[in-house]
């Protein structure tokens, strides 16, 4: 319970972030600037599971069956982000180059391509510290972006800056975070590594240790964790994006604001299952079924409660907490809601 508050805490503080980083673009930037940088980077949101491939997913699932044996998996797991990441920035240029979006939304595009190093690194890091049950390591972590989102809106609107200044901010502070990334997965490749929960290693780990996969089988394996990553991004994302092709910037930021909302109300279930629960399910589902059937069950009856609630206080507030947060000007952003 101590884990899941903290946890909770600090998706919280990431969320307000995040939420307070959007309010201040929103009232800054005209509404066309605004929704062309939301279109731009939603786009790249939609991409960066191609990216990360599912490998920090997959990461918790053979950690979760093979114990302190799953290190085998590390290094051809690397090698796979690594091409699947240089694919990735080669299907954002060439979307941005082929789609039929607006002068601005493409530039950003291009501009913002390197924020996908970003995600695939730290999806990576984000299991590393799930699986070593370092969950304030993984709070303070999941914060750093959200915070370094709202460092360069400040400045953005305390130099009176545009969108030049806003996408290369968000681009570079994506890079140093991929960098301190990239030094957190080598130490784990390379050095010693073991998962909580699970034994010391013993001699069939070993034996394990001995036989490592090919790029191709952590492909194989990680495919359906990539696709639902992907089809959840999907879901989630391509509406700001396909306002934005087909009715333009202003458009997008629209209805940008609406998602942005729902994020926060979906902060609570996101902390629970992708933060706390998914290693230690991956794990009961290999050595205790009933364990993971009861909080299978629980949680089904306990998200619906939430949600029922959550919409309920959407509905009754919406058209007076979307103006007074983002302005007048998006105020039919609460009927979209």
């Amino acid at each position: 319970l101590h884990s899941i508050s903290f946890l909770w805490l600090s998706g919280l503080v990431a969320g307000l972030l995040s939420f307070l980083t959007q309010v201040i673009l929103a009232r800054y930037l005209s509404l066309g600037d605004y929704g062309a940088f939301s279109a731009a980077y939603r786009l790249i949101c939609i991409l960066a599971p191609v990216a990360g491939f599912g490998v920090g997913a997959y990461w918790l699932r053979r950690f979760g069956k093979e114990g302190i044996g799953g290190r085998r998996w590390i290094n051809p797991s690397l090698k796979l982000v690594a091409v699947t990441t240089c694919s990735a920035i080669g299907i954002i240029l060439g979307v941005g180059a082929v789609a039929g979006f607006d002068e601005d939304v493409r530039i950003l595009i291009y501009r913002l391509a390197p924020v996908v190093l970003f995600w695939a690194s730290t999806e990576l890091v984000r299991a590393r510290f799930q699986l070593e049950a370092r969950y304030r390591t993984l709070a303070l972590w999941d914060t750093l972006f959200s915070l370094t989102g709202l460092v360069v809106a400040c400045l953005l609107v305390l130099n009176r800056k545009g969108l030049y200044f806003l996408s290369v901010g968000y681009a570079t502070g994506a890079l140093a975070i991929a960098v301190l990334s990239g030094m957190i997965l080598y130490r784990m490749a390379a050095g010693p590594f073991a998962p909580a929960g699970h034994p010391v290693a013993g001699r069939t780990d070993v034996e394990r240790f001995r036989n490592v996969p090919t790029v191709t089988a952590v492909l194989k394996g990680a495919l359906p964790f990539a696709l639902d990553g992907i089809f959840y991004m999907i879901y989630f994302q391509i509406g700001v994006v396909m306002v934005g092709w087909f009715d333009g910037s202003s458009s997008a930021g629209m209805y940008n604001v609406a998602i942005t909302i729902l994020s926060a109300v979906y902060l609570l279930p996101g902390v629970v299952y992708q933060k706390f629960l998914i290693p230690k399910i991956q794990r009961w589902a290999e050595h205790d079924r009933g364990k993971l059937i009861e909080v299978y069950s629980f949680g089904n009856g306990a998200m619906f409660l939430c949600g029922l609630f959550s919409m309920l206080c959407l509905l009754v507030s919406v058209f007076t907490v979307v103006p007074w947060f983002f302005g007048p000007r998006y105020a039919d952003s609460g009927r979209i809601l």
